[in-house]
């Protein structure tokens, strides 16, 4: 045997450039800072809820309304879960992009349960990418 048959294949992720994991890194964060954002400054935010229970509540109180509704019926987690598994199937990296960003999204947005499970998905197929 010589050198070059012994040598060892670098791991998987050894083959991502630096620039493409932090490019994943920043956008996550920001999905999931956005994600928290909208829930703790919008959503569920005491200030806010007070606005838009008085008699005439200003025009945007419906967008907090819609967000709520959004949120409740896992709208987030759903297509981050769809877009995890054809990711899975596929081995799209731009399917598994969307479903971690919704995925972040949608932890921030009362999803977690979903949300969390195409998380799970997207993290377990990136090294197969």
């Amino acid at each position: 045997m010589t050198a070059a048959d012994m040598e060892i294949a670098p791991p998987p992720l050894a083959r991502w450039p630096l620039r493409r994991v932090v490019r994943w890194l920043f956008a996550g964060a920001l999905a999931l800072g956005l994600g928290l954002a909208i829930r703790y400054g919008f959503i569920q935010s005491r200030e806010v809820g007070q606005i838009c229970i008085a008699a005439a509540p200003p025009g945007w109180c419906g967008l907090t309304h819609l967000l709520w509704a959004v949120s409740h019926y896992s709208i987030w987690g759903v297509p981050a879960l769809i877009a995890a598994l054809f990711g899975f199937f596929r081995g799209s990296k731009t399917a598994l992009f969307i479903a971690l960003l919704l995925g972040l999204l949608g932890l921030g947005l009362y999803n977690a349960d979903i949300a969390s499970l195409a998380l799970i998905i997207t993290l377990l197929c990136l090294p197969r990418t």
